[in-house]
């Protein structure tokens, strides 16, 4: 057969691979902004998360200090600030580690993203090497065995 025949079908398992490659990057792509839409939505829902934690906190401090000026004791002695003191501290830190876990999350989820990328890059780069290959298999093959004319 003519050289020319093995060019052609060189170029078609070309194009394939390519093609294979770019449909697997593409698919790679997708999940990467999935992961990069849900590590957005993680912190905003953490902050948001934290900011009712933090409402919810100063309304329970206040209960805590009408429920002791209820009870007879001084808002002001040094036992009730110290017990205020105490639990603004502990609230505190729960709001703290509310905003914590979620840029835990958002980090996580930063990270599948990244992992989505390079995988984007290496089915792209594959499918390029895997075309080449395959084209000059196929035309040095073909083509390689003599001159056809």
């Amino acid at each position: 057969m003519a050289w020319y025949y093995y060019a052609a079908v060189a170029a078609v398992k070309l194009a394939s691979s390519v093609a294979e490659g770019n449909s697997n990057a593409a698919s790679f792509g997708a999940q990467k902004t999935q992961a990069r839409l849900n590590a957005r939505a993680a912190y905003q829902q953490g902050s948001a998360a934290e900011d009712a934690q933090r409402r919810e906190n100063a309304l329970k401090l206040g209960e805590q200090r009408a429920a002791a000026a209820q009870s007879g004791f001084s808002p002001s002695s040094a036992s009730m600030l110290e017990m205020q003191g105490e639990s603004a501290a502990n609230l505190e830190l729960d709001a703290l580690t509310t905003r914590y876990n979620s840029i835990m999350k958002a980090v996580s989820f930063t990270n599948e993203a990244s992992r989505h990328r390079a995988s984007e890059v290496a089915a792209r780069t594959s499918g390029w090497m895997s075309g080449i290959g395959n084209a000059a298999s196929t035309f040095a093959g073909g083509a390689g065995g003599g001159y056809g004319g």
